[in-house]
């Protein structure tokens, strides 16, 4: 099969790149697909997530840090591409930075998590415009937006009603905020092996993986 690259960005810190990225290429990874987590991200967050796992139980998904190569991280990852099914990668929170740059250039698909702040939705815009200017280039691109660390407060649901102004899909699955993704994160491991108190978190990312995999599978 081809190969699909998957790029987790949004310019705001905090917005939940890591989370989504780590738990997605894990439960890749846990279906059967050679899934291999890229951190472009100099803070080393989803290195650290691998890390933490326990000898006995390693994170799911191959993982590695490739933030030291800038703007010629397309181009190594190219090396990479017949050994994995799918790529996953992790960008930093930097409006400049040349790996986030770089990585557009040889997605398949990017997503943009938003958590259901007016900050978050604010700077997100800014997200939006680089697509366009990766597009120009890499013309296959698609990209989405996937609202993170949803809750039952007013303010939540207004910014989920208002993300389809940022003018790309809206994707049907969320992440809602739970502590299970953090413990996942903390351990190095995946919601759907966290035990009963994870279910709703390991359901979540499960509808969220099959939506992505049914979008990746229309090219």
């Amino acid at each position: 099969m081809t190969t699909r690259t998957v790029t987790f960005f949004n310019y705001k810190g905090g917005s939940g790149k890591t989370l989504g990225s780590a738990a997605l290429a894990a439960e890749f990874s846990l279906r059967g697909h050679r899934t291999l987590l890229v951190d472009g991200d100099k803070q080393g967050s989803a290195t650290q997530c691998a890390l933490a796992a326990a000898d006995d139980a390693p994170f799911p998904a191959m993982v590695l840090n490739f933030s030291q190569f800038g703007d010629k991280l397309h181009r190594e990852l190219a090396r990479h591409l017949e050994n994995y099914d799918y790529i996953i990668i992790d960008t930093p929170a930097a409006a400049d930075s040349a790996i986030t740059q770089s990585a557009l250039l040889l997605a398949d698909l990017a997503i943009i998590p938003v958590k259901t702040s007016p900050p978050d939705i604010w700077a997100s815009r800014v997200a939006v415009l680089s697509i366009e200017e990766a597009r120009r280039i890499n013309r296959k691109l698609k990209a989405v937006v996937l609202a993170n660390a949803v809750d039952r407060t007013t303010i939540s649901r207004v910014v989920v009603e208002q993300l389809p102004s940022l003018g790309l899909p809206v994707l049907k699955s969320c992440l809602h905020n739970r502590v299970a993704y953090q413990e996942a994160i903390a351990t190095g491991s995946h919601v759907s092996l966290g035990g009963r108190g994870a279910r709703k978190a390991a359901a979540e990312m499960a509808s969220l993986a099959d939506e992505i995999l049914n979008m990746l599978e229309e090219e």
